[in-house]
């Protein structure tokens, strides 16, 4: 009995192991890399990182000069890079309706989308040697050191307060911008355009325009259905329908593509990045194919 116990115990124990490893492989992912990214893993080990690669929590980042990678949580989270950048990749947690995300940003420059769910609650702090930042569903940029952080807002608000101090803290709306200094609290924001900055530099998405399916939920009839859209970037560089590349997209000019339909609800999602690794996701459409079959023959 006592050996059949230990049997069950080490099955047990080395399924439990896959089950963690499994749950650990979803943590994130590498999915643009131009340049040179490292990945410490909390083991110790560094990798150079590849298009694809695996980020688990506690993982570092540091990128090197001239490079930009995003990176994409399971939590509806992606984040920007650019070069001379270190993020430690602190907490991500999924489960039911409530995701938790949490990323610190030591040193450099990071840009961060969190997509809204359908139900329940997609949190995320961004921490960096002065600032604080919460988040829920917005689109945002941070350049810190160990000195200041200065955050701009393109999407939703954002809740900014002093690392070191407890108590004040100001919401950032779309459109602006504040700085937290070591050891102050946030300034008051201030417009964007106002704040200045390098005019040369790209961090803007894509903007992705569908055309047809003109509404969020649409039935089709037809197993081959032409998907129609207008994707505008000065640095366009990839498309993709469903995680299929798409050619011959040109910006700001309609792009016609022919996808198959299976029977029932088919999910929509196209994705956008530019050269600079900015990326952009459409929200979800839905078609859904009823096969009509043919009525009786006429007499």
């Amino acid at each position: 009995m006592k050996k059949i116990g230990n049997i069950l115990l080490a099955g047990i124990i080395f399924f439990s192991v896959l089950i963690l490893k499994a749950q650990q492989q979803k943590d994130a992912e590498i999915t643009f890399l131009l340049g040179r990214l490292d990945i410490k893993h909390t083991d110790g080990k560094v990798e150079k990182a590849r298009l694809g690669s695996k980020v688990y929590t506690g993982d570092i980042l540091k990128s090197y000069p001239k490079t930009r990678a995003t990176v994409k949580l399971p939590t509806s989270v992606t984040f920007q890079i650019k070069g001379n950048t270190v993020v430690d990749l602190s907490k991500v947690l999924k489960e039911g309706g409530k995701n938790e995300s949490k990323v610190k940003l030591l040193f450099g420059w990071i840009k961060m989308k969190v997509y809204k769910l359908k139900k329940g609650n997609n949190n995320l702090d961004l921490e960096t040697p002065t600032a604080v930042i919460g988040v829920r569903g917005t689109f945002f940029e941070t350049k810190a050191d160990q000195e200041e952080a200065l955050i701009k807002v393109y999407e939703g608000l954002v809740t900014v307060r002093n690392i070191m101090i407890a108590g004040l803290s100001k919401q950032v709306p779309a459109g602006y911008s504040v700085v937290v200094k070591k050891g102050s609290n946030p300034t008051d924001p201030v417009p964007i355009s106002s704040e200045g900055g390098d005019p040369d530099e790209d961090t803007t998405p894509p903007v992705i325009t569908i055309i047809r399916p003109s509404v969020q939920n649409e039935v089709s009839k037809d197993k081959d259905y032409l998907l129609m859209f207008i994707v505008t970037d000065e640095n366009l560089d990839k498309v993709f329908v469903n995680n299929s590349k798409v050619y011959g997209v040109s910006s700001g000019k309609l792009t016609s593509h022919r996808i198959t339909l299976s029977p029932g609800v088919n999910r929509i999602t196209i994705k956008a990045i530019d050269k600079n690794g900015n990326e952009a996701i459409n929200d979800e459409k839905r078609i859904e194919y009823k096969f009509l079959p043919p009525g009786p023959p006429h007499r």
